[in-house]
């Protein structure tokens, strides 16, 4: 199976076990950023170069934190909350090699303790 099927076949729900050389495999964290303290805008991006599946988004945040992405860190997607930029399907945000994102904390009661990208490394897939 190409790489491209299988990333398809595990987006589709195929058993994670049936794609991995080590059954017990689960996802990690594959980037990770954090910011506190002060209302801002940040930019952050990812490599994605090195990794099969991205699986799923997460974050640490309280107050009003918004978010955006972008696949060429020029053109990025309208903001929305941090909450439901973290319901997003994976699978919509796994097109490119990079991934910008744009944070925005709205006052300084905001706070990003923590964001991070999970998926399963392309060394661990078959």
């Amino acid at each position: 199976m190409d790489a491209e099927s299988w990333i398809q076949g595990y987006f589709a729900g195929v058993a994670l076990h049936q794609h991995l050389r080590t059954p017990g495999v689960r996802p990690s964290v594959i980037a990770r950023m954090s910011a506190t303290g002060i209302a801002a805008d940040l930019e952050w991006f990812a490599d994605l170069s090195g990794v099969a599946a991205l699986t799923s988004l997460s974050a640490e945040f309280v107050g009003d934190v918004s978010a955006s992405y972008s696949y060429d860190g020029a053109s990025y997607t309208n903001p929305v909350p941090l909450a439901e930029l973290l319901r997003a399907n994976p699978v919509s945000l796994s097109r490119g090699v990079r991934l910008w994102f744009r944070f925005h904390l709205a006052d300084d009661d905001a706070d990003l303790s923590e964001f991070a990208l999970w998926g399963i490394p392309r060394e661990e897939a078959v």
